[in-house]
């Protein structure tokens, strides 16, 4: 980055500034931090860095079937041979990415230590500090892209050095779902009765015929609405998520085990939804009728009861009265902000907060078979070893100014090897989300 300096070899003349107090006080320089990140949930354990050095990845998968063993006659050949397995396969290749930094030797050369008087900082100071930055931007990428992937894939363009990104994580289409879809002719509309699962219920909201299937019969309320986002006071969080479990373990032959959600979600569904603020020791939505002389009790009698959760609880929490789980689903909430260059240099959330992934960790029947991984190849590397490389000119070459110039990089992309195992929810609409928020929070503030 060339700086502007004037170096011209000039002297000023003297100047009268004003009588002796005009010098002032004495005044200290002190450097604050920068903590302009928020904390951001860590999906490595869903997807483990693994150093591979070729840079063509093929997974295979065996599948074995369900038959059974038929019977036979005593001593007659039954003349029945084993089906061969069926086998599929994908191919993986990484992205290279790759980040340049220069550093003026005349800048390094006038950098002083803040809070002192002329003091010269030391160069390989302002040089970690650099580095530091760059590392950081390597970790949100990476941080980025497996969230991008736990949503079904990232088709990305960077206006910087012209270069795409367009990678499926190849989640089946079943594994969608959203709180208003709805299928067949006919669409439904706003408190319109719809019977299903032998009960009615009133359409929250209309319900558009663009799915193959009811889906938002999974999303109701106590009060018996259907499609109902989870932003409604009533939802019936818990109830959608048994049944959808129910669904995935059937349909993909796993047990899943975490739910990745956005912390203002999080924090309107805990704040708002009255089941869980019954179980957060709130008053919530537990209605009971008066019973009458007809129950064995007396019509005008005081009636009061309390509601005590089982011991196998449906939703825990934390110390400080975050939730943990719901449902069973231990949650993991992604937080963190990101420039899409894509987007006018936008400010973005890695994780949209009108949806969740449900995810199954690792095989309910071999816990060493895990959901995927972050594939690094050799790459670009110098020494032609995977992961993150640096390497660095001490001198800029003539006829350049002195200097010293900076690169990193990696190749690397998180691979989903059973992407059955991701579920993405579309559980509310985003302006649900504004609506349910007294104030938006600025995601610019305190950043450039």
């Amino acid at each position: 980055m060339p700086l502007n300096y004037d170096f011209q070899g000039t002297i000023t003349p003297y100047q009268y500034i004003g009588d002796e107090p005009s010098f002032g006080s004495l005044t200290m320089t002190m450097l604050a931090r920068s903590f302009n990140d928020l904390v951001i949930g860590d999906l490595d354990m869903l997807f483990p860095d693994m150093m591979i050095p070729e840079r063509n990845l093929v997974v295979e998968q065996i599948i074995e079937g369900h038959a059974i063993m038929p019977p036979a006659m005593p001593g007659i050949p039954g003349g029945q041979y084993l089906e061969p397995n069926r086998i599929r396969r994908f191919n993986a290749n990484p992205q290279i990415f790759r980040e340049d930094d220069s550093i003026e030797q005349l800048y390094v050369n006038q950098l002083k230590e803040p809070g002192s008087i002329n003091t010269q900082r030391a160069a390989a100071e302002w040089i970690s500090r650099r580095m530091q930055m760059m590392v950081n931007r390597h970790r949100r990428t990476k941080s980025i892209y497996q969230a991008k992937m736990l949503l079904g894939g990232w088709n990305y363009f960077d206006k910087r050095t012209g270069v795409g990104i367009n990678t499926s994580s190849n989640i089946p289409i079943h594994n969608f779902i959203s709180y208003n879809g709805w299928g067949g002719a006919d669409a439904v509309a706003a408190n319109a009765d719809v019977n299903i699962m032998n009960r009615t219920y009133k359409a929250l909201g209309a319900l558009a015929a663009t799915k193959t299937r009811p889906e938002a019969a999974f999303f109701t309320s106590t009060d018996y609405k259907i499609g109902v986002p989870w932003t409604y006071p009533q939802a019936d969080i818990v109830r959608c998520l048994k049944l959808w479990l129910n669904y995935l373990y059937m349909t993909n032959k796993n047990k899943f085990t975490h739910i990745v959600i956005n912390s203002q979600l999080l924090a309107v569904i805990s704040a708002t939804n009255e089941y869980l603020k019954t179980w957060q020791g709130f008053p919530g939505a537990l209605v009971m009728n008066q019973p009458s002389a007809a129950d064995g009790v007396a019509g005008n009698a005081q009636y009061t009861a309390s509601m005590t959760p089982p011991a196998a609880h449906q939703i825990t929490f934390g110390p400080g009265g975050e939730i943990t789980t719901i449902a069973g689903l231990k949650v993991i909430v992604l937080d963190g902000i990101w420039r899409n260059p894509a987007n006018d240099n936008k400010l973005e959330v890695y994780w949209p907060a009108n949806k969740v992934a449900i995810v199954a960790e690792s095989s309910m029947s071999d816990p060493s078979a895990k959901l995927g991984f972050t594939y690094h190849c050799s790459g670009e590397a110098p020494d032609g070893s995977p992961g993150l490389w640096v390497r660095t000119s001490e001198d800029a070459p003539l006829p350049a100014p002195p200097g010293m110039k900076m690169q990193m990089g990696d190749c690397f992309v998180p691979v989903p090897i059973y992407p059955h195992w991701i579920s993405v929810m579309e559980v509310c609409k985003p302006e649900d989300l504004y609506t349910s928020l007294p104030i938006l929070p600025d995601l610019a503030y305190g950043t450039f």
